[in-house]
């Protein structure tokens, strides 16, 4: 091989190599968008649990609370 073939086998190689590269980062740039959606979604569920164990907290305290009462008053 002639060293100007040489060098357009290896542009061609380097093109081909910068074209899978972008089309990788592309993809990755999607991927983080994909993430940031995911996290904001996240972010509420979390929010929504919390409240959920807070309310049944809130429950069960107050069920104990009169259960021990009524112990109390029976004693």
């Amino acid at each position: 091989m002639n060293s100007a073939a040489l060098k357009e086998r290896h542009y061609l190689q380097l093109s081909h190599k910068l074209q899978t590269m972008s089309h990788h980062l592309q993809d990755t740039q999607q991927h983080f968008v994909d993430v940031t959606r995911q996290l904001e979604h996240m972010r509420k569920l979390g929010a929504l649990h919390a409240s959920q164990f807070m309310a049944v907290s809130r429950l069960l305290d107050k069920e104990e609370d009169e259960a021990q009462a009524k112990e109390g008053d029976g004693r």
